[in-house]
This record gives C-alpha cells, structure tokens and sequence, in this order.
C-alpha cells in the first residue's frame, strides 16, 4: 500500500511530520499516541477535506489540527468511518 504524510499543524500553521500513514485506523492511532504523551484529552473528532483535497482533524484545540495528505474526495469520507 502506499503511504501518505501525517502530520501536526501548530496554530502558527507550521506542519511537523509525525508518521507515515495508509489507513485511516493508522492515523487515529498516531494521534491518540500524540495526545497521550501530552496528556490532552480530546472529547470530540471533527473531520473535513480541506482545498488541498487533504484530511483534516480537529481534535478540539480549534487552532492546532492533524492533516493526512492521501488524496481524497468529499463523497469518500463517510466511507472511511464505516
């Protein structure tokens, strides 16, 4: 399988490379690791495709947000949750 870019985007929107992902089950355990070690805890997942055709991922800080690069479309993200 191929393997695409995860990464953190800081509020300053400097993106730091955290894995390199191919499923989405891949990345919501990077991100889980990534809030574990600092002791954050999310109550909600907020997803959406942004102009990149990227997927974003608030975890809740609302300025700080996970971005994975596979090339998506809209219509495929409900699938990727099924």
């Amino acid at each position: 399988m191929i393997k695409h870019n995860f990464y953190f985007q800081a509020s300053n929107k400097e993106r730091r490379p955290l894995a390199q992902c191919d499923s989405l089950s891949d990345c919501v355990c990077v991100m889980q690791q990534f809030m574990k070690e600092r002791n954050y805890k999310s109550y909600y997942t907020r997803t959406w495709v942004n102009s990149n055709i990227e997927m974003v991922f608030d975890v809740g800080s609302w300025t700080e947000f996970f971005i994975w690069t596979e090339p998506i479309k809209e219509e495929r993200t409900q699938r990727l949750w099924d």
